[in-house]
């Protein structure tokens, strides 16, 4: 038998910015110096050759998505979560908004979609 968590105080509850992801909220934190872009690029004879498979602002939303996802963990290690979700819970839901972030056409909720997986990923621009 499952018990149940203890109740959380006001002070426990996470913050707004911790529940849902913004990317306003994120994305100022996120240093696009970092970037670098023969980290994406393919290797041929020891050299960078090609574009980057990852523009600077691809690779900003990630970082800023990591940040939120990271933020979200140390809050539970320090305080617990809401209705007593651990850590896979919140990794879980972490995957699954960076996914409905990408492909937000094919999540359920939106009319006449409901498919969570594109049979057909030609056009988009993730």
């Amino acid at each position: 038998m499952r018990r149940r968590p203890p109740p959380m105080r006001a002070a426990d509850m996470p913050p707004d910015r911790l529940l849902a992801y913004l990317e306003a909220d994120w994305l100022p934190l996120v240093d696009p110096s970092e970037y670098d872009p023969d980290r994406h690029r393919n290797i041929t004879d020891g050299r960078h050759v090609g574009a980057p498979s990852l523009s600077q602002r691809q690779w900003c939303r990630s970082q800023a998505q990591r940040l939120w996802a990271r933020a979200r963990l140390d809050w539970l290690d320090q305080h617990g979560w809401p209705g007593g979700l651990d850590a896979i819970d919140l990794l879980r839901q972490s995957l699954e908004t960076r996914r409905a972030l990408r492909f937000p056409h094919n999540f359920p909720g939106q009319p006449g979609r409901g498919a969570i997986w594109p049979s057909n990923h030609e056009g988009e621009t993730p």
